[in-house]
């Protein structure tokens, strides 16, 4: 099974980045697919709740891609048990 590559201390100082990354992203989307405001104001600053609903939904995919790779890996790792057990039992 595949051990994480960074220690708990450099995902802590990682964070900053990743979240800085999905809100430069979630903005793009917003503001590239809504036109600002009468006044100028850019679509995504105006309306901070679906900004932030944006950048949660980006935190979440990448989790539950995270949470179905390492599912898939245990899947693998408990039939490839299975399989040696039985090769084991079979005459």
């Amino acid at each position: 099974m595949t051990r994480p590559t960074i220690t708990a201390t450099e995902a802590v100082a990682q964070a900053g980045t990743t979240v800085a990354q999905y809100l430069s992203q979630a903005r793009a989307i917003l503001d590239e697919r809504f036109d600002p405001l009468e006044d100028g104001t850019p679509f995504s600053e105006a309306h901070p709740a679906l900004l932030a609903a944006l950048v949660s939904a980006q935190a979440a995919d990448f989790h539950s891609a995270v949470l179905l790779d390492a599912a898939h890996e245990i899947a693998d790792a408990l039939r490839s048990a299975c399989d040696n057990i039985a090769g084991a039992v079979r005459p």
